[in-house]
């Protein structure tokens, strides 16, 4: 799950009354009638048979040496305003359960990209470009080979354990380090068929801290070591737990964002919620960043599911599959809440570390897979004259397609960041090849990084839906409300 912000957070509910259509692929019209964007020629392609004849088998298959090195909370209000650290929402449950009011307003598929559509990846950059100015030469001044949003790298996952939905990833290399983006048609698509209360039940059962108040999301950069490869992943935080916090002190009193109000009852916020917005937030603009925040260690941190009480199943089964976006986003709190019609009276705050270490070992053999993908995507990359590519995935293929990125593709990041950036990811490339340079000028890539707008699934599939009153509180942004995800 992502953001929860009322006016931004994805669909949780019921099954849409929209007809189901055929499935979508890459290229030609979309279903909405928008063409997708034009594709460039095909240099090769990769498949899960040449990813098992890797000469040189990874290191490692397991996540290790993992820590927070940037965070940011996008806020509510017009414009692109973020502050720098942020903080994730604290987890502050009723004590008597409430009946909520369905969610309802407009949802976007990407928030960085709706918030910042001009270059979605540099908040992510400047967060931390500020965090990081003066760091010692520890972990985080070590080399950086692969920066990708929890979206790119679970499509990539995904892909090796035979379940990936169409997608298109651009990629970059800025010195050393790859970029993988999100491509989707605009950066302000919408999610319709608004149902559930993925939105509305942590809107009443988190707070924003007062120095933060007024946030629509919070944003962490993660950075660990993965098959030899040293890896940032940029990630939505859902919350975070007071008692995981340590000696750490929760709230920043030095900044504190103006708000017309300390407290909002319940009743005006789940009216307020059940209000559909008439038109969208005006986004975008300059980027603007203050300081404000307290920095939150990651053991704090929580991903938060909503389930129906109707379609409850066994608990180990619904944390199983929860485990890959876990493992990537590096979270072991996982906070399931079940509800009957609105009422939320079984929640269970868990503790996933012993999962997700057992989860790693028994996959060991798809996460050495997805390592060698990995590594056939640096090179890939590291060998484009340009440093520009882009990898598709399309319904019914079994291969991913490296393509040449289409030239109108917008740029990564402004110029004036896009030189910090590659100066401060030089100065921690302490074996960096001297002789590796592009001709660019600029630092490009483009387009959004988050979730994937695929909403199509086969008549089987929707007939066994509808048979079954099957609802929406399964899926999250990340698969864009497919529909297909089970309890």
């Amino acid at each position: 799950m992502s953001v929860w912000n009322a006016k931004e957070r994805g669909v949780g509910g019921r099954f849409p009354k929209t007809p189901w259509r055929s499935q979508r692929h890459l290229s030609g019209r979309e279903p909405d009638g928008r063409p997708a964007a034009p594709l460039g020629a095909v240099q090769q392609s990769i498949s899960l048979d040449d990813l098992s004849e890797n000469p040189q088998e990874p290191a490692n298959a397991r996540i290790l040496e993992c820590e927070t090195i940037a965070s940011y909370n996008w806020m509510d209000r017009a414009g692109s305003s973020m502050i720098v650290p942020g903080m994730p929402a604290k987890w502050t449950p009723l004590a008597v359960p409430q009946k909520l009011n369905e969610d309802s307003g407009i949802f976007y598929r990407d928030r960085n990209a709706a918030r910042y559509p001009d270059h979605p990846l540099e908040p992510a950059v400047e967060a931390i470009l500020r965090m990081n100015k003066n760091s010692p030469k520890t972990k985080t001044a070590d080399p950086i080979d692969v920066f990708g949003c929890a979206s790119t790298l679970g499509n990539l996952l995904r892909f090796v354990n035979r379940d990936a939905e169409p997608f298109r990833i651009l990629v970059e290399v800025v010195g050393r380090t790859v970029h993988f983006v999100r491509r989707e048609k605009s950066p302000m698509d919408t999610i319709p068929d608004v149902r559930g209360y993925g939105h509305t039940f942590p809107e009443v059962y988190t707070t924003w801290e007062s120095a933060v108040r007024g946030s629509a999301s919070h944003q962490r950069v993660v950075r660990y070591l993965f098959g030899g490869f040293k890896c940032l992943c940029l990630f939505e935080g859902d919350g975070y737990l007071p008692d995981k916090m340590g000696n750490i002190e929760p709230v920043d009193t030095s900044f504190k964002m103006e708000h017309d109000g300390s407290h909002t009852s319940l009743e005006a916020l789940a009216s307020s919620l059940a209000v559909s917005l008439a038109a969208s937030p005006r986004f975008g603009g300059a980027l603007e960043t203050s300081t404000a925040g307290v920095s939150i260690p990651q053991e704090a941190v929580f991903e938060l599911k909503t389930r129906s009480s109707r379609r409850k199943l066994d608990q180990d089964a619904v944390i199983a599959s929860q485990m890959p976006r876990l493992w990537l986003r590096h979270i072991s709190n996982f906070i399931l809440a079940y509800h009957s019609s609105g009422t939320f009276d079984d929640i269970k705050v868990l503790d996933v570390r012993t999962n997700l270490q057992a989860w790693e070992r028994e996959n060991e053999k798809h996460l050495l897979k997805f390592a060698t993908l990995l590594q056939r995507i640096v090179d890939l990359a590291r060998g484009q004259p340009n440093g520009k590519m882009e990898i598709t995935f399309s319904a019914g293929d079994e291969c991913l397609h490296i393509r040449d990125q289409m030239p109108d593709v917008p740029s990564l990041l402004s110029n004036d960041a896009g030189k910090r950036w590659r100066v401060w990811l030089t100065n921690r490339a302490v074996d960096e090849d001297k002789e590796f340079e592009h001709d660019e000028e600029e630092v490009g890539v483009g387009s959004y990084c988050d979730t994937n707008g695929d909403l199509t699934r086969g008549d089987d599939f929707f007939e066994e839906y509808i048979a079954e009153a099957r609802d929406y509180t399964a899926c999250d942004a990340e698969c864009v409300y497919c529909g297909r995800c089970r309890y």
